[in-house]
């Protein structure tokens, strides 16, 4: 990996180091997303981007998730840090 600070401002850092340990562990890898621990992903709607835009056969069952919370919920309360408005508000 590649010597960064551990800085909220080191975003280089973060994306140099990510992309160093990409290169090693998953060099055949077609596509990469790193999203953050406070990022809530719609996998239908990633899966069906995919089945799209992929120019070779997409298999599903080739991805590898580090945490996928079921049945999670978008956190509607204003004052929260985490608060998601409705779609279309």
């Amino acid at each position: 990996m590649a010597y960064c600070c551990n800085a909220p401002t080191s975003g280089t850092c973060l994306y140099v180091s990510i992309r160093s340990w990409i290169n090693k562990y998953c060099p055949l890898a077609n596509l990469v997303l790193k999203i953050d621990d406070d990022v809530l992903l719609n996998y239908p709607r990633l899966i069906a981007f995919l089945r799209v835009k992929s120019h070779k056969k997409f298999r599903p069952e080739s991805i590898i998730f580090c945490d996928l919370w079921n049945n999670a919920q978008p956190i509607r309360v204003p004052n929260n840090k985490w608060y998601i408005s409705e779609v279309g508000v």
